[in-house]
């Protein structure tokens, strides 16, 4: 009996040491679990300040890009701005230069006669001077005073031309269909559109003369000019005032053998 009580307490103790070692390796485990768990955690963490730092940083890269862009448009806004105030001062200069009545070639910049087909525009009277004008009777009240284009000279059969008549603020349209005459003094025919209706117009042209008598619907109108100017007004009021006797009131017809043109 005495024998199996030392048994016993072999086997208890044995038992005891078997459970201590587990439970040291139980611990020795979760404390390898414990570090790991604590180095990721730390690891996450530093990968989330550094993000944090990352996004703060490019938040700021940001501010200072759109900052600089805005202040660079800024910059830009009033260097065009600065050019657009020049450019403007430039205009007025011009603008100024084109009123000038001495600047013929400023005026023409800015007229309607740079189409071809528009036989004339009105201008002011007051802006001319009267030696550049043809002599009329001022008696005529309602006359107009229009420059004349050069491609009046030049203009001939199929041409389309554009007949300004200042006292009713339109301008008549038309094509030449004939031409008869000399070189030198040719007539011009064809009909122009007013109100929907065709009305027949004639252009008589000299070397430095240029007569023309457009019917409307209102009535017919002449124009009389010299190469730089003429007068447009009603045929009523023209045949009024003007004793047709006199040389003036003709074209001169530079082919003595084809008579003149009224």
């Amino acid at each position: 009996m005495p024998e199996k009580s030392g048994d016993t307490n072999e086997t208890r103790e044995s038992n005891v040491s078997r459970w201590i070692l587990i439970g040291g390796i139980f611990v020795l485990v979760v404390s390898v679990c414990l570090l790991f768990a604590g180095a990721f955690i730390a690891q996450r963490d530093r990968g989330y300040e550094t993000e944090s730092l990352s996004s703060q940083a490019t938040a700021e890269t940001l501010t200072q890009s759109t900052s600089h862009d805005h202040d660079h448009d800024h910059h830009n806004s009033s260097d065009t701005y600065g050019s657009t105030s020049t450019s403007d001062t430039s205009t007025g200069d011009k603008s100024a230069s084109v009123s000038n009545p001495t600047s013929e070639e400023s005026k023409a910049s800015k007229s309607l006669l740079s189409d071809p087909s528009v036989m004339w525009e009105h201008v002011d009277e007051g802006s001319v001077d009267e030696a550049d004008v043809p002599d009329w009777p001022r008696v005529i009240t309602n006359r107009a005073l229009v420059r004349m284009n050069s491609s009046v000279w030049t203009t001939t059969e199929g041409h389309r031309v554009q007949f300004p008549i200042p006292q009713r603020d339109i301008v008549l349209v038309g094509e030449v269909t004939e031409v008869s005459g000399t070189p030198l003094a040719p007539t011009l025919k064809g009909e122009v559109t007013d109100d929907g209706k065709n009305f027949p117009f004639t252009l008589t042209l000299s070397d430095d003369r240029a007569f023309a008598t457009v019917s409307t619907s209102t009535g017919n109108y002449e124009m009389f000019s010299n190469r730089d100017y003429g007068w447009v007004m009603t045929r009523e009021e023209m045949n009024a005032h003007i004793d047709y006797s006199v040389p003036h009131s003709f074209i001169e017809n530079p082919d003595p053998h084809a008579g003149h043109n009224h």
